[in-house]
């Protein structure tokens, strides 16, 4: 077993250096492909048309700046439960999560973990095992409600919460034991794989995601609710099942421009109405590409790091392979 792992970990440096080197040029071709696609569909509709579909609600903006603040608030919480993080970490967490969502997943992990390791007193080791732990339950947790929200798309089945008591029956919480007891299962699945961590802790964190998931999901919904009310939630649950199972795609730049993409494929044959929608869509993913590069160029500028992301993708690596030995 020693020796397999030790093959495993040569095999994984030699392949890692080509994999940087494809990893941009391959997201460049499905970006581009995803932009030709969408202008493609978008030529059907004129430039005036296309700005009159644009959202004017200011619910919509409100719930967009709560979506996209929730996240990062969330992760700040968790890792000041952790690391007894300071409210001036609370930045660092925005920045990370541009990283991860605008370049390439992990690169905020990555400046993370150096700046936890600068700024506190901690060991490499203590806090590459934390932040790799809340990564792998987070996978977890995100691929649990992936799949019952994928159950919600397909069966249609949803409990309004103003009649939560009146209708909840066997499958709701059928629904709910499935995800409790998914979570169970890959828990104590990959438990070996984690380190320095209690159960007590993993639990929390287990929990902690599930709410920030929820949350997110709520207000996605919320937001795209407050401009169409009249469609059902059975339909906005299919975009956000197709939401959240391109999320759990790894290595995909700017996920929310691709969703968009998406989106606007799928829109032809769940709506009646696209372009109102298809420019909703379009102005969420533009909304949030701007602010991913807002944050990570004003981070960038005040770490003063020219070539950040690929130097500290590289310590990240090779901080990995130090604490797998």
């Amino acid at each position: 077993m020693v020796e397999v792992k030790s093959k495993l970990q040569t095999l994984g440096v030699k392949l890692a250096p080509i994999g940087r080197k494809l990893a941009l040029p391959v997201q460049g071709l499905v970006l581009a492909a995803v932009v030709y696609f969408m202008i493609s569909r978008l030529s059907d509709y004129s430039w005036h048309e296309i700005f009159l579909s644009l959202p004017r609600s200011g619910w919509f903006y409100g719930f967009f700046v709560c979506l996209y603040i929730t996240p990062p608030l969330a992760d700040f919480l968790l890792y000041r439960w952790l690391f007894r993080l300071n409210a001036g970490s609370l930045p660092v967490m925005f920045y990370k999560r541009a990283c991860n969502e605008g370049f390439f997943d992990y690169s905020g992990e990555a400046f993370f973990y150096f700046w936890v390791k600068k700024k506190s007193e901690l060991t490499g080791a203590r806090i590459f095992d934390a932040v790799k732990n809340v990564n792998i339950l987070s996978a977890l947790s995100s691929n649990v409600m992936t799949l019952a929200i994928l159950a919600v798309a397909a069966t249609g089945q949803v409990v309004g919460i103003s009649t939560l008591y009146e209708q909840i029956g066997l499958k709701t919480i059928l629904l709910l034991g499935v995800v409790v007891i998914g979570l169970l299962v890959l828990l104590i699945g990959t438990r070996s794989s984690m380190q320095a961590m209690t159960w007590r802790e993993a639990m929390i964190i287990c929990m902690a995601h599930c709410l920030r998931i929820t949350a997110v999901m709520v207000l996605q919904i919320a937001m795209w609710s407050s401009l169409f009310p009249d469609i059902s939630f059975k339909v906005w649950a299919i975009f956000l099942a197709a939401q959240m199972v391109l999320g759990r795609v790894p290595f995909l730049p700017n996920k929310d421009l691709l969703f968009t993409g998406l989106a606007i494929g799928l829109a032809p044959h769940v709506l009646s109405s696209q372009l109102s929608v298809l420019g909703m869509f379009m102005t969420a993913a533009t909304l949030t590409v701007l602010c991913h590069l807002t944050i990570c160029i004003v981070g960038t500028i005040m770490n003063g790091a020219a070539g950040l992301q690929g130097n500290l993708l590289k310590g990240w690596f090779q901080s990995a392979d130090s604490n797998l030995s």
